[in-house]
C-alpha cells in the first residue's frame, strides 16, 4: 500500500476514533435523558491537508449517512468547526472544496455545480394594475415624477380623463400611492387683494416719490436708475382740448425702484400723506384668487389692434392681431409649511402705437420676488410713465388755414410724469373642500 494513503487512512481512523469518543460522550444518555435527534447535535471537527474524499467518507461512517460523491470530487482542505450541526458541517466542508451538495430524502449528493446549475432561476414576479383618478395635479407632470422614481414601471396616463394607470408589484404600487398623495393634495389657495395707483410727480418728484422719508417704520429697498425708452413712439391716444391735437408721445422708466413691507395701517397712512402733497389716482383695486405656484393675472387697461395680412400661394388673407395695453399685473404666490408667502410680482406699463404701418410697443417692466406673511402688505413703486402732449389752442376756421394759423393759433408743450404704485395683500384661504367637493 502506498505510504502516503496508508498515512492519510490511519489519520482519518484516529479522528473517527477521537471524534466518535466525543459523540459517545455527548450521546450517551443519563438517567431520565433522551438521545437529541441527528440534525439537533452539535459537532467539533479539525482537519488539516485531509483529503476532501476522506473526510465526507468519516462523517458517513460515523453517522451512518448515505453520501454519494461524484467522480470529479477531488482536493485536500484545512478547516477547524466548532459546535454546527451536521448539515451546517456538510455545508462548510463541500463549500471549502469548491463543490455543492443538495440532500434529497436520506441521501447526500457531493457534485460540482456547472455554471448553469450555479445561475439562479428567476422567479416570477408577480404584477397588478391600478388605476389612480387625479384630482389637481396634472397627469404628465405626474409621469414626469413617477417616471423618475428608481425601480417602478413606466405608468400610462390618460390626460382627457385625468387617469394614470399602472402596473406594477403590491410594493411599486404603494410607493405611486404614496407620491401621489403628496402631489395630488388640495392645492394652498391665496386672496390676493391689489390696489393700483398712480401719483402725478411735480417738479420737486423728478426721480419719483421719496417712499424713505414718507415710510419711516417700513422696510425699504430700493435700486438704481434705470430707463425704457423707445424712441419715435406714440401711445396712440390724443388728448383734445383745442381744435386739434397731435398724438402724445410715451416713455417709461424706473426712478429709484422701490418695493417694501409693513403693516397695513403704515402703508395707509403713507398714502394719506403723500396725498397731501401730490394727485394720487386710484387706477384699480381688483381681488382675485391664486392658486399656489399658478399664476394670476390683472390687467387695467385694453387692447390695441392692427391688421396683418397674409399671402400664401398667391391667396391673401387678413387678420387682426392684438397687444395688450395699460397697467398689467402679474403674481404668482408660493406657500410654504409655516405660512410664509413668496409673491413673483411682475408690474407691466405697456403702451402701443403703429410707425410706418408697423406696430411698436413702449414698455416699461420689472419682475421681483418679495416674502411677505400672511395677511401682511406689500407695496411695488418707482415705475414712472412720462407722457408728452402737443396741444393746439386757437381760433375755429381761423386757426386751420395754412398761413393764417401763425397768428390765430399756437401750439403748447405739456409734460407730465405719473408714478405707478402697487399694494398687494396677500392672505392664504384655508381648505374648506368637503369631500363631496373635491372634483
Amino acid at each position: 500500500m502506498n505510504k502516503k494513503v496508508f498515512s492519510s487512512l490511519f489519520f482519518v481512523l484516529l479522528v473517527i476514533v477521537f471524534t466518535g469518543t466525543a459523540f459517545a460522550k455527548e450521546k450517551a444518555p443519563g438517567p431520565g435523558q433522551q438521545i437529541k435527534p441527528l440534525n439537533e447535535q452539535l459537532i467539533t471537527l479539525n482537519y488539516r491537508d485531509m483529503d476532501i474524499r476522506h473526510a465526507f467518507s468519516a462523517l458517513a461512517m460515523e453517522f451512518k449517512l448515505n453520501i454519494v460523491m461524484s467522480r470529479d470530487i477531488q482536493g485536500t482542505i484545512t478547516l477547524h468547526l466548532f459546535g454546527l450541526t451536521l448539515e451546517d458541517a456538510m455545508s462548510t466542508i463541500a463549500m471549502a472544496g469548491g463543490f455543492d451538495y443538495k440532500k434529497t430524502e436520506d441521501l447526500y449528493y457531493i457534485y460540482k455545480a456547472t455554471e448553469k446549475e450555479k445561475t439562479p432561476v428567476p422567479v416570477p414576479v408577480e404584477t397588478f394594475m391600478k388605476v389612480f383618478h387625479a384630482s389637481f395635479v396634472d397627469v404628465t407632470t405626474a409621469k414626469t415624477t413617477l417616471d423618475a422614481v428608481p425601480g417602478l414601471n413606466p405608468v400610462e396616463v390618460h390626460a382627457s380623463t385625468k387617469t394614470i394607470v399602472v402596473n406594477d408589484t403590491l410594493d411599486n404600487i404603494q410607493k405611486v400611492e404614496k407620491v401621489l398623495s403628496f402631489l395630488d393634495a388640495v392645492p394652498k389657495q391665496v386672496l390676493i387683494e391689489a390696489k393700483i395707483l398712480k401719483v402725478t410727480l411735480n417738479d420737486d418728484m423728478k426721480f419719483g416719490v421719496d417712499w424713505k422719508a414718507i415710510m419711516t417704520d417700513g422696510i425699504i429697498q430700493t435700486s438704481g436708475l434705470s430707463t425704457a425708452v423707445l424712441p419715435g413712439t406714440t401711445s396712440g391716444t390724443e388728448f383734445i382740448t383745442g381744435p386739434s391735437t397731435s398724438p402724445a408721445s410715451g416713455t417709461g422708466g424706473f426712478a429709484n425702484f422701490v418695493a417694501g413691507m409693513g403693516s397695513t395701517s403704515q402703508i395707509a397712512m403713507a398714502i394719506d400723506l403723500l396725498k397731501t402733497k401730490v394727485k394720487v389716482d386710484i387706477v384699480a383695486t381688483p381681488k382675485i384668487l391664486a392658486i399656489h405656484g399658478e399664476k394670476a393675472k390683472v390687467q387695467v387697461g385694453g387692447k390695441f389692434g392692427y391688421n396683418v395680412t397674409t399671402t400664401i400661394d398667391g391667396i391673401t388673407s387678413g387678420s387682426v392681431e392684438f397687444i395688450d395695453t395699460g397697467t398689467i399685473l402679474e403674481i404668482t404666490p408660493y406657500i410654504d409649511e409655516q405660512n410664509n408667502i413668496l409673491l413673483n410680482v411682475k408690474p407691466e406699463i405697456n403702451s402701443a402705437g403703429l410707425v410706418s404701418g408697423t406696430p411698436v410697443v413702449v414698455s416699461t417692466a420689472v419682475a421681483t420676488s418679495l416674502l411677505t406673511k400672511d395677511g401682511e402688505t406689500v407695496f411695488l413703486a418707482g415705475l414712472i410713465e412720462t407722457t408728452d402732449t402737443k396741444t393746439k389752442h386757437g381760433i375755429p376756421i381761423l386757426g386751420d388755414l395754412p398761413i393764417l394759423s401763425y397768428l390765430f393759433s399756437r401750439t403748447e408743450d405739456t409734460k407730465e410724469k405719473k408714478e405707478l404704485v402697487i399694494l398687494i395683500t396677500a392672505k392664504i384661504i384655508q381648505n374648506n373642500l368637503l369631500p363631496s367637493q373635491k372634483p
